[in-house]
């Protein structure tokens, strides 16, 4: 887990982030994940990715349209392992009509 001004380090592929810098109380979870050109970005509350991670990852990125978690449960990170899990654990890259496109 890394907080929200320690994003991006060079050669990673995957991380868990919290939306709060390091001297926040970690509010909320959001994941991304790159396996060489296929981006994905996971928010359980269904927000888009931050510009700073479209500008670090560069389009096309996938990202989910469906709030999956309501906002009045803290189960978000568990999600983000979640999906870290299954894209880490896949043999084949995303069809361009399983995921939305931020372009």
């Amino acid at each position: 887990m890394f907080s929200s001004e320690t994003l991006y380090q060079k050669g990673l592929k995957r991380k868990s982030v919290v939306s709060d810098d390091s001297l926040g109380g970690g509010s909320h979870w959001t994941t991304w994940f790159k396996n060489d050109n296929e981006k994905h970005y996971f928010d359980s509350f269904r927000i888009q990715p931050p510009l700073e991670l479209v500008e670090y990852l560069k389009p096309p990125i996938y990202y989910n349209t469906e709030e999956v978690q309501p906002r009045d449960q803290v189960f978000c990170g568990h999600l983000c392992l979640y999906v870290l899990k299954e894209l880490s654990n896949r043999k084949r890259p995303a069809r361009d009509n399983q995921y939305p496109k931020l372009i």
